[in-house]
């Protein structure tokens, strides 16, 4: 099956940088000073003052999510 050009990511962040899941896969550990914005992430892009959204839907969890848990939550 198709996905159509869409895609499920996670990122799971703490206090010394973040994990990024993408379609059921583990791609990298970021060691970060803070968290990027929205933007820095490409998930967000700017057109003079406004701000655009690509189709994106976010959750925010309260609790870190396991590799586990993320890696089921962006499977296709």
């Amino acid at each position: 099956e198709r996905n159509s050009g869409k895609n499920k990511v996670a990122i799971i962040y703490d206090t010394t940088g973040c994990d990024i899941f993408l379609n059921g896969t583990k791609l990298t550990r970021l060691s970060l000073p803070s968290f990027p914005s929205l933007y820095n992430l490409r998930l967000m892009d700017y057109i003079g003052d406004r701000q655009y959204g690509s189709g994106y839907l976010f959750s925010f969890w309260k609790t870190k999510l396991t590799d586990q848990q993320a890696i089921q939550l962006t499977t296709l």
